[in-house]
């Protein structure tokens, strides 16, 4: 993510659909999308949203 022009991520994985703030080991501040495995066919209907509205999160805190 730190190499990246984007603040937004996505991660396949077991659990429920959520999306959070998260920070790399160097300090950016990034979007993390959770997919579960079985939304996976979906994901670039999901890229595409995020791309075209990129989600807001409240502030840390």
């Amino acid at each position: 993510m730190d190499h990246c022009d984007h603040d937004l991520a996505v991660r396949l994985f077991a659990g429920n659909i959520a999306l959070h703030p998260a920070t790399t080991q160097a300090g950016k501040t990034y979007k993390l999308l959770n997919l579960p495995y079985f939304l996976g066919e979906k994901l670039p209907e999901y890229l595409a949203w995020m791309a075209l509205n990129p989600p807001s999160l409240p502030p840390k805190g």
